[in-house]
């Protein structure tokens, strides 16, 4: 009697332990939903404003995970835990992991967004998705793993996750009659679209397999070798993506994505420097309206702190009105024209509202400012004013490309290339495919080497507005005007380049004799064209 009594006791004090612990976790499970839904409505601009509630949602998740894994049997057993539950809750944590690495800009938190898609895949969490709801939410996490390793530069990965994400949305059309068909369909061809983009030069190593360079800023500025002082760095930037019929996936366009790694330290430097590397926030906007532009800039320029730096992208068409000569008279050089950065709107108001103008930029140089325009009508940027003193730099792309050039845009803007990778970009315009690693990596030398001479030139020029060589000074910037000035030297000494239209400009203009044209700058670039074997395409120095 004895022992049966305690047996049915201590069945009964199980019992109750297993309703708590089910309790406790449908009561997180509800919770974590709830703030996940929270961090929709947040506003997308100002810093201070998310970090409570997405600090709160991350614990609660993180406290939902701990408990499926303390307490799986358990929860299986009383059957609010699925398989695809598990999947659920850690596709959560990594679209967490992920808006953080967008909020903070800390690449680290794209590894361990990589980390919990990794599980979902390997544990099959998602395997036996048997409904259209469920095989909805396996195409969507995948797309999710895919930005992730498009980030991560993690090519193999990223071909898997494209093959077997084609599969699913076939399998999705076959089983279910569904009304998305086209949309599905369109995600995977611009996956693949904007995967192929990303294979400009095949980098052969010496076992005959590819080498995938890096991209992210990898060396730290050394102010003594290159003469730059300065305590002024980049901490918000504003990159803007609308080029029509460029190749694009989700709200990524090939050149902010391109854009977006050049604004960040790579993990290998942040582990092995003794400096404090912080990446500068960022706000990545696809199409937005001028108003989005103002309030994403303003926000930018209100979290700046006193040594801070706004930088502004524009990957754009042009906008070019045709004036009557009353109205050229009236606007001025102003508003002659400027970049469509939102969707085209049927209006006859000239000049179009919705374009940004030149102008639109001046109540943002009261802060240092370094603003990039990648465009066909850049070089109305050129009209700008320095009236409040700070420092201040526009960097504009040609406005125009040779015959064998101008269908380039597609797969990405020039000037953006040369900014991502100068040796690709060389390449591409030499009409160089492929490349052995032992001379891409002797090309590299020439090319550091060319880029800290770059720098030292503008230190040492007299003639260059001091206000530059301030914002010179930071780590990430320095590497994005040096590589500037290297395209303008490469294009210039490039037959094909003949026209000022086909070459980049400034505001402030940078000398041409002390820094574009300086003999050791394009005796590099002579040198680098001789290890790709296209040498015959450049000018020679007596040339000249």
């Amino acid at each position: 009697m004895g022992d049966n009594a305690d047996n049915t006791m201590s069945d009964a004090t199980e019992d109750s332990s297993a309703v708590v612990i089910v309790d406790e976790f449908q009561s997180l499970q509800q919770k974590s939903e709830e703030l996940f839904e929270e961090l929709k409505h947040l506003p997308q601009f100002g810093q201070r404003i998310w970090q409570p509630y997405f600090g709160k949602a991350f614990s609660t998740f993180t406290k939902l995970w701990k408990s499926q894994q303390e307490h799986r049997p358990i929860l299986e057993e009383s059957g609010v835990l699925q398989k695809w539950d598990i999947g659920n809750i850690a596709s959560r944590i990594g679209q967490l992991y992920y808006h953080f690495y967008l909020k903070t800009s800390k690449v680290n938190y794209l590894d361990e967004a990589f980390q919990f898609y990794s599980v979902i895949k390997s544990r099959g969490y998602y395997k036996d998705a048997d409904s259209k709801e469920l095989a909805v939410k396996k195409m969507r996490y995948y797309t999710r793993f895919i930005v992730v390793c498009l980030l991560l530069d993690k090519k193999a990965k990223l071909q898997e996750l494209i093959q077997d994400l084609s599969v699913l949305v076939n399998n999705y059309h076959e089983t279910y009659e569904i009304e998305d068909k086209k949309e599905w369909n369109a995600v995977t061809t611009e996956l693949k679209a904007f995967s192929s983009s990303n294979c400009i030069v095949r980098i052969i190593g010496d076992d005959g397999k590819p080498v995938n360079p890096t991209y992210r800023c990898t060396q730290i500025l050394d102010a003594e070798r290159t003469v730059m002082s300065s305590n002024l760095q980049l901490k918000e930037a504003v990159v803007i993506g609308n080029c029509t019929g460029q190749v694009k996936f989700s709200d990524l366009t090939v050149d902010t994505f391109r854009f977006l790694q050049l604004l960040e330290y790579d993990p290998s430097l942040c582990k092995r420097s003794k400096q404090d590397l912080t990446n500068p926030h960022k706000y990545i906007l696809y199409k937005p309206t001028f108003n989005q532009i103002c309030t994403y800039l303003s926000a930018g320029i209100q979290e700046l702190p006193i040594d801070g730096v706004m930088l502004c992208y524009v990957s754009s068409i042009g906008y070019m009105p045709t004036y009557k000569p009353s109205q050229i008279e009236e606007f001025g050089l102003h508003f002659s024209g400027g970049v469509r950065t939102g969707p085209a709107e049927r209006t006859k108001a000239m000049p179009d509202p919705q374009c940004l103008y030149p102008l639109d930029l001046l109540p943002f140089t009261r802060r240092p400012l370094m603003v990039i325009i990648d465009s066909d009508n850049s070089v109305v940027f050129k009209n700008m004013y320095n009236v409040f003193g700070q420092p201040l730099l526009v960097l504009m792309s040609p406005s125009s490309y040779p015959q064998p050039f101008q269908g380039l845009s597609k797969e990405g803007n020039l000037l953006t290339l040369f900014l991502y990778s100068p040796l690709e970009a060389l390449c591409v315009i030499c009409s160089v495919s492929v490349v052995s690693h032992q001379n891409w990596v002797k090309c590299e030398q020439i090319l550091d080497r060319t880029l800290e001479k770059i720098l030292q030139l503008c230190g040492n020029c007299h003639s260059l507005d001091m206000r530059v060589c301030q914002l010179m000074g930071d780590s990430l910037l320095a590497p994005l005007i040096a590589k500037f000035l290297f395209c303008s030297s490469t294009l210039y000494l490039h037959q094909v380049f003949k026209e000022p239209a086909h070459l980049p400009t400034s505001f402030p203009e940078f000398p041409s004799k002390e820094i574009i044209h300086h003999p050791s700058i394009l005796a590099s670039i002579l040198s680098i064209s001789s290890l790709l074997e296209v040498r015959s395409l450049f000018y020679e120095l007596n040339d000249l």
